[in-house]
């Protein structure tokens, strides 16, 4: 190949380099930051309960309003809709979206309402703090009768501790200040940036055919090494993409298969915790440790944060040996038991209800029936803590899954490459012009 043949691959080599750090690492098309500030109708009824915040006082219910909007034109038509409510103020932010708060008289027509991009996800009412005070009350009043009638010391002073208890949770009770309002928080969602690494990987690819078709035809032993340069640094590139998205691949197929165990399960209160931390990385792993929970009939509800997953569930005691045994092939298992604690709490129930029972005959009718309602509780609270330390431990699996490169490492690596590669494409191609002009 003569060098003005073999000028222009270099120049094309260059291109392509260049072109690879000049991608930038996302592209987004969603809408932009927005602020707006909250309406005066929203702060007027905000300053009738007294407050300047809606997390200073307790609302009639709470709504959950998740929206999900692509372009300029939607999130215009969603912020129209609740800037007609009172509204607090509104952040959202390119790539994210945000949350704000909104007020809301009338709940059905406001969900009837809701622009089509938009869902309900949630509607509650809060808890009732005047039935829960009035039962409070009565339950104190109930202790305090029992306490004025105990001649023990030791037993005076274990009830008064238990009234003291119940006037700080009154007093608690007291503090919440209720507001005659709606309160719905407003979810709104912005498209995620899309990723421009294959766009990367075309350059770097289209390098590697150039270097390669260099390598074959060029006859001299320096430019040759050039191309080769420029063939393993987009093997590097390029290979690193293509490990990177097959364990992707592989991972994301095996913890597919450990999420669709996600099931209804009520965890119950425990004092044993066997804890389990697995790797998946492949849909074998998956399967291995499916096989062991389907093996021990367990549970479990799943969780996922990020690269992380979480899964729970109970284990009678009587088999967590043998489950410890099995989990040995799929990943490490640790046991922890914090018995010591409920000890202290069964010690305590019991020593109430003893009390209770010695004078339960000694008290008014009214206290009387309070205080025999409290030995129910009680006892169904013995019953669970004695099964919590006896008879079954909680299972918890943490799996962690293999993080995917960012675009901007994809970027960074690029960049490193680069700055390789335009050193021996320039030298390259300046070899070749110095040729040409001594040929003249």
């Amino acid at each position: 190949m003569g060098s003005k043949r073999t000028a222009l691959p270099f120049v094309l080599a260059i291109i392509f380099i260049v072109g690879s750090v000049l991608v930038p690492p996302k592209s987004y098309s969603g809408p932009g930051d927005v602020h707006v500030p909250s309406n005066e109708k929203f702060e007027r009824i905000l300053r009738s309960f007294n407050v300047t915040e809606p997390e200073e006082c307790t609302p009639e219910a709470l709504m959950i309003v998740e929206c999900k909007v692509n372009g300029g034109e939607e999130l215009n038509g969603t912020l129209a809709f609740f800037e007609d409510y009172p509204h607090g103020p509104i952040a959202l932010y390119e790539g994210e979206g945000g949350s704000f708060s909104v007020i809301v008289e009338d709940r059905d027509a406001f969900g009837d309402s809701l622009p089509q991009m938009c869902s309900m996800v949630e509607s509650k009412n809060t808890s009732v703090h005047g039935e829960e005070q009035a039962n409070i009350l009565k339950t104190l009043s109930a202790y305090k009768e029992l306490e004025g009638v105990l001649k023990d010391p030791a037993e005076k002073g274990f009830i008064h501790n238990k009234t003291l208890e119940l006037e700080r949770l009154l007093a608690d009770e007291h503090n919440e200040k209720p507001c005659n309002f709606t309160l719905a928080t407003v979810r709104v969602e912005y498209p995620k940036p899309g990723s421009n690494v294959p766009f990367m990987v075309l350059f770097w690819s289209s390098l590697g055919v150039l270097g390669c078709v260099g390598v074959v035809s060029e006859k001299k032993k320096d430019r040759k090494l050039v191309f080769g340069v420029l063939v393993v640094l987009s093997i590097l590139f390029v290979g690193t993409y293509l490990h990177d998205s097959w364990v992707q691949r592989n991972s994301a197929e095996g913890i597919s298969m450990i999420e669709k165990l996600n099931g209804s399960v009520t965890l119950q209160d425990s004092a044993n915790f066997g804890i389990l931390y697995v790797t998946v990385d492949s849909p074998k792993k998956a399967k291995a440790l499916v096989d062991v929970l389907m093996e021990f009939n367990v549970s479990v509800r799943v969780q996922r944060d990020d690269s992380l997953l979480k899964l729970e569930g109970t284990l009678p005691l009587e088999k967590l040996d043998a489950f410890r045994e099995a989990s040995t092939k799929v990943g490490s298992f640790y046991f922890h038991n914090q018995s010591r604690f409920y000890v202290e709490f069964l010690e305590r129930y019991r020593r109430e209800n003893d009390i209770i029972r010695t004078h339960l005959t000694e008290l008014s009718p009214e206290s009387r029936e309070t205080l025999e309602e409290v030995l129910e509780e009680n006892e169904d609270s013995i019953e669970n803590l004695n099964e919590a330390m006896n008879k079954r431990a909680r299972l918890i699996i943490f799996i962690s899954t293999s993080s995917p490169s960012t675009p901007e490492a994809y970027h960074d690596l690029s960049a490193k490459l680069a700055f390789i590669g335009v050193f021996f494409a320039l030298g390259g191609l300046v070899k070749c012009l110095v040729d040409d002009e001594r040929n003249r």
